[in-house]
């Protein structure tokens, strides 16, 4: 019995540490008011085969591949903030415009079998080519694509409160698949701006 205990113990304890994924890390180096227009750099899209599987009246069922293209995740949210996305970079607006650039920073083991997908996304000016923010973030779900979608959401829900405070978003946590938010009260702000 005493060697049950011990085994659940330590089982509740491995499952309990799992899933609990770092806060995006924003930066913000410059003033982004004065930027209507984006150019977003095209990046290849993931793909990731079936990521669960359920036995249905005894039949297994599977999902499907998934594919995500971190461009397009980009460009929907920031025509949703309002930006004007650019085909390519026009010299005449390039004093307005800023460039994305999305990367895979590795990942990160969150316990038993389970890992998150950590990306960076790098804004710099279209005239000057200087840094204008980070956005550092990780996201696990039931899929390579999973991962990549959820961070990328989650590091551009805090980027879009950077630049437009009026969002009124604060996160509180994130577990595995879900992102607790808070919106009632925003203490403390969880952007880091950098002078």
């Amino acid at each position: 019995m005493k060697r049950i205990f011990i085994i659940l113990a330590a089982v509740m304890l491995t499952v309990g540490a799992m899933g609990q994924l770092y806060l995006p890390d924003v930066k913000i180096m410059g003033d982004l008011r004065q930027y209507r227009y984006a150019y977003i750099i095209p990046a290849s899209p993931v793909t990731s085969g079936p990521g669960g599987a359920a036995i249905i009246g005894g039949v297994v069922v599977s999902e499907g591949t998934k594919t995500v293209n971190p461009s397009e995740i980009i460009s929907g949210y920031l025509i949703k903030l309002g930006y004007n996305i650019l085909p390519s970079i026009v010299p005449e607006l390039a004093e307005e415009t800023m460039i994305f650039s999305y990367g895979r920073a590795g990942s990160r083991s969150l316990g038993l079998f389970s890992y998150a997908s950590q990306i960076i996304i790098h804004v710099t000016s279209g005239k000057t080519h200087e840094l204008l923010a980070t956005i550092e973030a990780e996201g696990c779900g039931n899929t390579e694509a999973d991962d990549i979608n959820q961070a990328l959401y989650y590091g551009l829900e805090i980027f879009a409160y950077s630049i437009h405070p009026k969002i009124k978003l604060a996160i509180r946590s994130i577990t595995r698949n879900t992102i607790n938010l808070d919106v009632s009260n925003l203490t403390p702000n969880p952007i880091k701006h950098v002078a």
